[in-house]
């Protein structure tokens, strides 16, 4: 199905972190480019870090992915790094995991994020970076699975 033969009212997506705002940290599945489309209504994350937090961008250090062109992969892990990532290729199977779209993740470890927005500005703006696992702005609404509960956060003003 493509993105538009149906208008959707609701998506439900699930993301690896969830800040109270709703930013989010997702793709840890692989399809970053196809869940950007689609999700952005509802999103669902599970077991918030130890402190029973949700949270989008990396409070610990944590792995956030980048989707990027295969013939760029070096390029990229080398300009991830200047940002202060320390990038490496998803692997599956002892191969390069290819994406949904036929591009490569980069697995970027990564200090606390002190402005998500703006590392995935700076992300975005490197060439040959299809997209980036920082979902900020996206959802209206999240359910986050915490201690045996859901939590239901929703945008302010929505």
């Amino acid at each position: 199905m493509e993105p538009d033969e149906t208008p959707l009212d609701l998506t439900v997506d699930g993301g690896d972190e969830v800040d109270p705002d709703l930013s989010a940290l997702k793709g840890s599945g692989g399809a970053l480019v196809c869940e950007r489309i689609v999700a952005r209504r509802l999103g669902t994350a599970d077991s918030p870090d130890s402190r029973g937090e949700a949270h989008a961008g990396p409070r610990q250090p944590r792995t956030a992915p980048a989707e990027v062109l295969p013939f760029a992969v070096r390029f990229c892990a080398g300009r991830l790094r200047q940002l202060g990532f320390a990038p490496e290729v998803r692997q599956e199977g002892g191969r390069p995991f290819v994406t949904d779209n036929g591009n490569f993740t980069l697995d970027c470890e990564a200090a606390p994020l002190g402005d998500p927005a703006a590392t995935k500005r700076a992300i975005d703006g490197i060439p040959e970076v299809v997209d980036t696992g920082l979902f900020l702005g996206t959802a209206e609404r999240a359910l986050v699975a915490e201690g045996g509960r859901v939590r239901d956060l929703r945008r302010k003003g929505s």
